[in-house]
Formats: C-alpha cells, sequence, structure tokens
C-alpha cells in the first residue's frame, strides 16, 4: 500500500517532466539536464526544510503565517535560483527550454515533499496521493 501511494504521489509528476521534454520542438533540453534540474529541486526541498523547521520552530513565525506567506516565497527563491545560475552561465537557449527545466525543478521539489508527507502521514488513504501527485502535475 505504501509503495502504491509513493507511486500515485511521484509518477505523475516525473511524467509531466518527460512529457514537456518529448513535446519540445527542437529537443535542445538533454536526459542530463532534466535529471540535473529534477536534482536540483530535490536539492531545493532539503535547503527548505531545516529554514522553514528553524523559523517556525525556534518561534519566529508562526506556523500558519509561514506557510501561507513566507515559505512559498523562501521555496520559490531557491527553486528559481538554479534557473537563474543556468541563465547566467547561458544554459538555457529557449524559453520553452527555460520553462522545461523550470518544471522538471518544481517535480524535483515536489517528489521530496510528497515522500517526506507520506513519511510523516502514512495512514493517509491512496486517493490523497493520487490527488498530490496529479495536482502537482497540473
Amino acid at each position: 500500500m505504501l509503495l502504491a501511494s509513493a507511486a500515485m504521489s511521484l509518477v505523475p509528476v516525473v511524467a509531466l517532466v518527460a512529457g514537456l521534454a518529448v513535446l519540445a520542438s527542437f529537443k535542445l533540453v538533454r536526459p542530463r539536464s532534466l535529471a540535473l534540474a529534477l536534482a536540483a529541486g530535490g536539492a531545493a526541498a532539503l535547503v527548505c526544510w531545516p529554514v522553514a523547521a528553524g523559523l517556525t520552530g525556534g518561534g519566529v513565525v508562526p506556523s500558519e503565517l509561514h506557510s501561507r506567506l513566507v515559505a512559498p516565497v523562501i521555496e520559490e527563491a531557491i527553486k528559481g535560483a538554479y534557473l537563474a545560475i543556468l541563465l547566467r552561465r547561458k544554459r538555457i537557449g529557449f524559453m520553452v527550454d527555460a520553462a522545461i527545466l523550470g518544471a522538471a525543478v518544481g517535480a524535483g521539489f515536489a517528489c521530496l515533499e510528497n515522500v517526506y508527507y507520506l513519511a510523516m502521514t502514512q495512514a493517509t488513504s491512496p486517493l490523497v496521493w493520487f490527488v498530490r501527485g496529479f495536482g502537482t502535475a497540473i
């Protein structure tokens, strides 16, 4: 059951990124670049985790305020940093390539986030993971 829930939360997200790469006209985004972008998204999630814990656990920001206002800004800035680095190094040629790589970074973040939530709430219905997976992909 746990494996099925994990698959339902991860497969749609990764399938979206693969589908975007296949649909791209010029096929300039290589599989290695996609894998690095997915890894960068996962790394962004790992960076955000202790930041969130420090802000909420240390009493700096109330938990509800953090989840509504602070976390989105921090998370998107950290995910965007990878694309900014690629742009600065002239590793992105077209806007569609940036969109594909941006989706891959977001997918990597979402995959790690889904695995974390799955580990924290194992008793949840598989339908929840289906919605999380396809909701993230959409």
